[in-house]
């Protein structure tokens, strides 16, 4: 199977409340040959990736509350469909608030694979997916 086939079968949800950077990261996602889905809020992201499991997930942190992407995360990991879901966590919380969060200090309370800071170098964010697919 050709590369771009393989990448076509990979769907990636992105959940943000930012419309404008999902609107920005869709295009760049599917313009590498990924499906993608989106939702605004946790509820609608986890009622998404119940629906049908994502290959990869792109989750904001603060949707709401500052905690919601979080909390959506922690939901990941106890769901036996999405345990093993890749996640990239994109924010700008660390700009936000002085967390300093990191998951290679704070893997425990942040079950993610990659930790990336708004705004993202759409070729990082690209690399970053490939990696973990």
């Amino acid at each position: 199977m050709k590369e771009e086939e393989a990448m076509a079968n990979k769907t990636i949800l992105i959940v943000d409340d930012d419309q404008d950077l999902v609107d920005v990261l869709t295009t760049v996602l599917e313009s590498a040959g990924y499906r993608v889905e989106s939702a605004a809020d946790r509820s609608e992201g986890w009622s998404k990736a119940q629906q049908s499991p994502p290959d990869l997930a792109v989750i904001d942190v603060m949707m709401g509350s500052d905690v919601a992407g979080f909390q959506l995360t922690g939901d990941f990991r106890r769901d036996e469909k999405l345990k093993k879901v890749p996640i990239i966590m994109l924010t700008a919380i660390n700009q936000k608030l002085p967390y300093g969060f990191s998951p290679d200090t704070d893997e425990e309370f942040i079950p993610v694979d990659r930790f990336l800071e708004k705004p993202v170098d759409p070729e990082t964010l690209l690399k970053e997916v490939a990696a973990l697919l």
